[in-house]
């Protein structure tokens, strides 16, 4: 998994499977700013943290994450406190 910072004048995916055949982009923490031209005019960019994985590093992820997911949901049903 690589990670990055990254900016963009789109508003980027939160989570792309299908631009590479490859990898699996996640993009996380994405926050629009506004900015400022020197001739005054505004514009939109937006930050963000961008996640690469290869398509077997995110399966691994995602079972992690439901993993995680599934736990606390048990750990609160059973009245466990962390």
């Amino acid at each position: 998994m690589e990670h990055r910072k990254s900016q963009s004048t789109v508003e980027p995916l939160a989570l792309d499977e299908n631009s590479s055949n490859d990898v699996t982009y996640v993009r996380e923490n994405i926050n629009q700013i506004t900015k400022t031209n020197d001739d005054g005019s505004e514009y939109i960019m937006y930050e963000y943290d961008e996640y690469k994985y290869t398509k077997d590093e995110w399966e691994k992820e995602v079972l992690k994450r439901k993993n995680a997911e599934l736990e606390e949901i048990i750990n609160t049903m059973l009245g466990v406190s962390e």
